[in-house]
This record gives C-alpha cells, structure tokens and sequence, in this order.
C-alpha cells in the first residue's frame, strides 16, 4: 500500500472530527517509511494514532502534545480503556506509535519539546555540575547521565522548586537522604550514591562553599563481604554458547559476530556498539577502538575466528543500509546501529539456548572469560628460570 493510500485509508477512518492529527498524518506514513517500517506496522501505528487522537480536548492542538500527554494516555488510560471497538489498545504497540508522532512533531517545529523552556533551580544547578563533570573531570556520558540523576534526587527531596543554597544544606539532610535511598538496596548501590554526593559536594567546594561538615555526613561503606572469583566460560562451555547461533539467518550472522568481539577482544557493550566500517584494517588484521571507557583510542589484534565471523555477517547477513556502523538493526527502524540493551539480550538468549543460563548471564561473562584465557597464555608463554621449580619446592 502506498504512503498516499495510507493516509488516505487514516482519514477515512479516523472517528476524531477535526482532530490535530489529522494535518500530520501523511508525513507521519513519509516518517515512517523512510525508515522502512511494513505496511501492516504502519497500519497499526495509524490506528494507534486514532484511538490517542479519540481521547484528546477538542480544544487541544499540536502543540499541547508532548511528552507527560503521551505518558498519560498509555500508562493511566490503555489498562483502563473502555473505549469502543475497533481501538488499538497494545501498550508497546501504541507507544511507539506515540513515540514516531513525538518525533514528527520535533522535526515540523510543531513540540514544545525541542523548544527553549523554562529551567528550574535544580535544573541549572545540574547544567553547572554538569559541565564540572565533562570539563573538568573527564567522565563518560554513561557515567555523568547516572550521577546527575542520583544528584537530582538528592536536590529535589531537599530544595523542590526552590534556590538552591550549598550553605543552607545540612548534615541531617545527608543523613535522611542516604537513609531513605539506602532502604532495599545492594551494596554496590549505596557506595555508588555516597561517590555521586562526596562528587558533588567537591564541586560546591571548588565554588567557594564550605561543604568540610557536609562531606564527613556521608556514610563510611563498610567493605563487602568477600566475594567468590569471578566465574569464567570453560573451553566446552565457550563452544556450546558458539553453537547456539543459526548461522543460516542474517540475524545468526550478527549474534555470532558480535558475541565473537566480545569474547575474543574482550570488548564493553558499547564499544561493540560503536563499531564502524572503518574499524578494521584487513590488511594489517587489526581493529582500532577510538570510543572507549577512559577515552583513549585503542588498537587491538583481529584473530582469525572473529575475522571469519565478521566477514560472514557483511557478505551475507548486513542489511542494505546507510550507517556506517557495523552491527545495524535487521528490523526497523534500519539505518540505525544495534542498542547496548539488545547485545545483552541476545547474549542470555544465546545462553539459554546453550543450556549455560543457570551459570551466566550477561555479556560481561564473555569478557571475563576473554581475561581468563588470555591470563591462562600468559603463563604457559612465560619462561621458567632454570632451578626456579627446585627452589619452589624446596620452600
């Protein structure tokens, strides 16, 4: 069905009279297929769309739609929808429905959410400390993101809406924080919040406060319990996890490469992520990693196996596509690279395939196991002194 036939098929059916909507759908369908998406999704989609455009004000335009709307309608109204049939009423479904038009929307200048708006006290607080974390301290964009949403919390059970004053922070005020926020959760977790507030307050220090009294309110973790050895993949393990991808499907080909760079190059989720064509010298046999952790380009030795298993995935699985980036999505939306959260995804399906689920679980497994085995080299390659047996059993 055509874009054009799409629309017209929406407007035909649509129930909402003179809904806002209305005025965008044939360049919600051109969104929508650019980005490849089947007919019969964008069917679902449009109808998404008019059971969202039956529950609006009449009075509403677009520009009333925006994010808290969106969230309202699929979290308060869908599990409680009485709404006449035929209503789409799948909550993922609709979602991403509402999600495409948000986008639509932001790219027609029609949202207020790519508009300039008014910033709350804790809202430039977070943009200064921000900046301190980026500038000055180098961190990761992962790592700035989960601090600034501990730091939020803290603000906000502090100052609300009101100034935020460094000098008017109190040690009760550490203490009720850390107490309510400690409740439930691991150890790991709390040191996490105290690193995050002992951060922050070094950045009000840095601004003239005296945050001495402040610091020393944070809890003191006590050190874990000690902890087992990490678990790595033994050799028949490795090879029964490998087995476990079709290599006849495209998307075979892809989990197979992937879980190869993990395992063979011991790399972060993120740094498969960011893989690019441009990566890999094949010449040379080489793979040069320019987005890591701390920020410094690496290159890394390609082995053979995971040469082959790359080679196997551009040939014959790689979907038709602009982006640069190596492991793309084999549905759509396409032209867009594979997300962190599905690397992990595929990696425990693949464990549970393997019938290793009991023992492993996420991709980090792979990445122990690359440390393992190459710890394991390293000391069947190390010479051994001439005597040094003889001294160690004497001893």
């Amino acid at each position: 069905m055509s874009a054009s036939k799409l629309a017209a098929h929406s407007a035909r059916c649509s129930t909402a009279v003179g809904s806002p909507i209305d005025t965008i759908v044939s360049r919600y369908v051109d969104y929508l297929r650019a980005r490849r998406y089947a007919s019969d999704t964008i069917q679902r989609y449009l109808a998404s769309l008019r059971h969202f455009a039956r529950r609006l004000d009449k009075r509403l335009t677009l520009d009333d739609i925006d994010d808290a709307l969106v969230m309202e309608f699929v979290d308060v109204h869908l599990p409680h929808c009485r709404c006449p049939r035929p209503c789409m009423r799948h909550v993922n479904t609709v979602r991403a429905a509402l999600r495409h038009l948000l986008s639509v929307l932001k790219d027609e200048g029609l949202s207020n959410a790519g508009r300039a708006q008014l910033h709350t006290p804790v809202d430039i607080e977070l943009e200064l400390f921000r900046h301190y974390l980026v500038d000055s301290c180098g961190y990761a964009q992962t790592t700035c993101c989960n601090r600034l949403w501990h730091i939020r919390n803290f603000l906000d059970s502090v100052f609300g809406q009101e100034a935020v004053t460094a000098d008017q922070l109190t040690s009760t005020d550490i203490e009720n924080f850390t107490a309510r926020y400690f409740k439930g959760r691991s150890h790991a977790t709390r040191l996490t919040y105290c690193v995050d507030l002992a951060s922050y307050l070094r950045f009000r220090g840095l601004h003239g406060d005296d945050t001495r009294a402040l610091l020393a309110a944070i809890p003191k973790m006590a050190p874990p319990m000690p902890a087992r050895l990490p678990i790595a993949m033994t050799n028949r393990e490795l090879d029964l996890f490998f087995a476990a991808f079709d290599l006849t499907s495209p998307i075979g080909m892809r989990d197979f490469a992937i879980s190869r760079c993990l395992a063979d190059l011991a790399l972060r989720r993120m740094e498969v992520v960011r893989l690019q064509l441009g990566s890999f010298d094949w010449q040379n046999g080489t793979v040069t990693l320019t987005h890591t952790k701390g920020g410094r380009e690496r290159k890394l030795p390609l082995p053979v196996q995971t040469a082959k298993a790359l080679i196997r995935y551009l040939r014959y699985g790689r979907p038709d596509t602009s982006s640069r980036a190596v492991f793309v999505r084999q549905i759509a939306p396409y032209d867009k690279p594979i997300s962190a959260v599905a690397i992990n995804d595929l990696i425990r399906s693949a464990f549970v395939r393997a019938g290793l689920d009991e023992r492993f679980r996420g991709v980090h497994a792979l990445r122990r196991t690359a440390a393992t085995r190459l710890v394991h080299c390293v000391i069947e390659l190390a010479p051994v002194e001439p005597g040094a047996m003889d001294r160690h059993t004497s001893t």
